[in-house]
This record gives structure tokens, C-alpha cells and sequence, in this order.
């Protein structure tokens, strides 16, 4: 019978003697697919919403709401992959994916407005990207069932 600390790197196989788990990708890697996936998400939302303010009245409040809202949607669909990935801790892992999320984007509009600036809305921003990250990353824990738990 193997200690308690050990558990995690064995695997029953199917009536078997238990056998070295097969290698995972790591955490942190996996929380960088989820952050390219969710751009391309977000890309692929953004297009469509961008086409539509061209050709109809909208304000500059309605335009940034809306792009605010998406980016926000592309967070919680990166914490949900990265919870969705990991083992346990689920929470910490969308929150993680949140931050890494937003920081890339605050790094993204920083160079394309060729100004970077840390303020008051950076930090908003910031919150809500890990707040976002950590409820998609709360629901992949919860929604992946028993097959790898």
C-alpha cells in the first residue's frame, strides 16, 4: 500500500499493480494554451462586433462596454480551460490564467498605444481579469465530473 504522499504519481490500470502516471503537460504551459485559445476566441468575437459598430450608430461607451464585456467572456473561457486542466485547485489556476490574461493584454495595448501607464484603470482591469479568471476556473473544476478525480 503506497504512503499518502506518493498517491499522486501512481495510477490503477485496470485491475493492474499500480504503475507510474503517464507524464502531464505542465500547469503552467497548459495555462498558456488556455490564454492563446481564449485570444483567439476573443479575436473571433471582437471581429463581428467590430464590423457592426463600423456601419451602425454606436457610442464610444457602448463600443467600449462591448469590447470590455468580450474580453471579459475570453478570461473566464481561459480560467475555465485552465481549471478544467488542473487536478484541484481550480480557483488558483483561473486566477492565475486571469492575471496572465489581462497582463498580456495591458502589455499588448501598452505597445500599440506606444504609452504604458498603470493606473486606476489597469488596476480595475486587472481585478476583474483574475475575479473572471477564477469563476471560470471554479467552474472547470467543478463541471469536468469523476473521470479524473
Amino acid at each position: 500500500m503506497p504512503k499518502k504522499g506518493v498517491i499522486f504519481l501512481l495510477k490503477k490500470n485496470s485491475g493492474y499493480p499500480a504503475q507510474a502516471a503517464t507524464a502531464r503537460t505542465p500547469d503552467f504551459l497548459y495555462i498558456l494554451k488556455a490564454v492563446a485559445f481564449s485570444y483567439a476566441v476573443s479575436l473571433v468575437m471582437l471581429v463581428p462586433a467590430a464590423l457592426i459598430a463600423t456601419f451602425r450608430c454606436f457610442s464610444d461607451k457602448g463600443i467600449a462596454l462591448c469590447a470590455n464585456l468580450i474580453c471579459a467572456l475570453g478570461v473566464l473561457l481561459c480560467g475555465f480551460i485552465a481549471g478544467r486542466h488542473s487536478e484541484k485547485g481550480g480557483l488558483i489556476a483561473g486566477a492565475v490564467s486571469g492575471l496572465v490574461y489581462t497582463l498580456i493584454l495591458w502589455l499588448i495595448g501598452g505597445l500599440a498605444s506606444q504609452t504604458v501607464s498603470f493606473g486606476a484603470c489597469a488596476v480595475t482591469a486587472l481585478v476583474i481579469g483574475i475575479v473572471c479568471g477564477a469563476a471560470g476556473g471554479i467552474l472547470g473544476i467543478n463541471t469536468k465530473g469523476s473521470r479524473r478525480r
